[in-house]
């Protein structure tokens, strides 16, 4: 592979240590449409294209040949998605905070009863854990998702082991088991 020189640079810290360049390659456009897929996606959705084009201020024509590999993607797009997409995080979180600590589980019985949920169809991402993912249950403790296994392993939804804020592990299983002996809950 040859490289031009442009797509060449040189890390001085690092060479300076190791006594040898270090060659970076330019992103091409095929990953820069991964990355611009990627963060459309994870914050629009499945309609990001029209979304990003809006929040952009820019015909939505232009997106869509980016999509498509018709047209260059300034990297400096790449780069605002990342902002945008901290911006939007720290936002959600600082709005859930708000939500949770508004419920008042110490006030009212009707949110006390929710504080834990058994969250019977999901599963911790199997990108980790393959099949041992089934092996877990998860639960909703204040609006965060906590997976426990038989050995009282917690982990989060990405397959992380973690510390379990707010509940135990107890707390959990009767959760669980609430669920399981609640009648509306059985299959016929």
């Amino acid at each position: 592979m040859t490289l031009k020189n442009s797509e060449l640079s040189l890390n001085n810290n690092y060479q300076a240590r190791f006594a040898g360049p270090v060659l970076r390659r330019k992103v091409d456009n095929d990953e820069k449409i991964e990355l611009l897929t990627r963060a459309g996606e994870t914050a629009y959705g499945q309609n990001w294209k029209s979304e990003l084009a809006r929040f952009m201020g820019i015909n939505d024509r232009s997106v869509r040949q980016w999509a498509a590999g018709e047209r260059r993607i300034p990297a400096s797009v790449i780069r605002g998605m990342v902002s945008h997409l901290r911006d939007r995080a720290a936002l959600m979180n600082s709005e859930t905070d708000r939500l949770v600590r508004d419920m008042h589980y110490d006030r009212d019985p009707e949110f006390t009863a929710l504080k834990v949920l058994f969250l019977p169809n999901r599963r911790p991402s199997t990108d980790r854990l393959g099949n041992d993912a089934y092996k877990f249950l998860c639960f909703d403790v204040d609006g965060f998702i906590y997976c426990i296994d038989s050995n009282d392993r917690v982990i989060n939804m990405h397959g992380d082991d973690t510390v379990l804020k707010n509940a135990t592990v107890a707390e959990l299983r009767a959760a669980y088991d609430l669920y399981i002996n609640d009648p509306a809950n059985l299959v016929d």
